[in-house]
């Protein structure tokens, strides 16, 4: 894996919390902690989980992720707000998908954890709560997931919280890792790995203990 400089100052958390069997009751519980009161305005993904098997993911897409329209019907909402996205990356995604009138039960892990994935993207929520995310998907999938994030996060003002048994897969994207200490509170350190410059590539299983080192 190669890092690049990534020139913003978008924020991609990256939690490395071991034995949490809740990533979700995790991420809320961090935004309290940093004085974020009242509801809070997420999407969460967790592949499989977070798909409703019984419908197709057209349905899955217009359900949880197509704002209500008294104007439109919601299939014709659905499909302007497809033809509307600036983000290009989610568009690659729901083409891996096609045709989104399947039955969810007919995909793959590996397509269903794309759709989850897509879902949380075409909401318009201001988190987007991701576990294991890379789990199943393969490399040249996972770099477009990748991409869509970050566009999501520059252009629309969104941050992103991901929990994941291979962090190391994340660090050219994460601005901040996040851990707990001694007295069970969160501590924040920046990933300086993150605007690191290199052609080669590296060992990303050092790294992510250099960058804890370095907090």
């Amino acid at each position: 894996m190669k890092l690049y400089k990534r020139k913003n100052d978008h924020q991609v958390y990256l939690f490395d919390l071991k034995d949490q069997p809740n990533s979700l009751k995790e991420f809320l519980y961090f935004l309290k902690s940093k004085g974020v009161r009242g509801v809070i305005d997420f999407s969460l993904s967790t592949g499989r989980d977070t798909i409703h098997p019984n419908i197709s993911l057209k349905d899955n897409f217009i359900l949880d992720s197509v704002p209500t329209s008294l104007i439109k019907n919601k299939e014709d909402n659905l499909r302007l707000r497809l033809s509307e996205l600036k983000n290009k990356k989610i568009n690659q995604l729901i083409e891996l998908v096609e045709p989104i009138e399947t039955s969810a039960l007919a995909y793959d892990d590996e397509l269903t954890a794309v759709a989850s994935i897509i879902k949380s993207l075409l909401s318009e929520s201001k988190y987007l709560f991701l576990v294991n995310p890379e789990k199943s998907i393969r490399h040249e999938y996972f770099e477009i997931i990748k991409e869509a994030l970050l566009f999501e996060v520059k252009e629309n003002n969104r941050s992103v919280f991901i929990t994941s048994t291979c962090n190391e897969k994340w660090l050219d994207l994460a601005t901040n890792i996040v851990t707990k200490n001694n007295n069970f509170q969160f501590d924040v350190a920046y990933n300086n790995l993150n605007t690191l410059v290199t052609q080669d590539p590296i060992d990303t299983s050092s790294a992510f203990q250099l960058v804890k080192k370095a907090s």
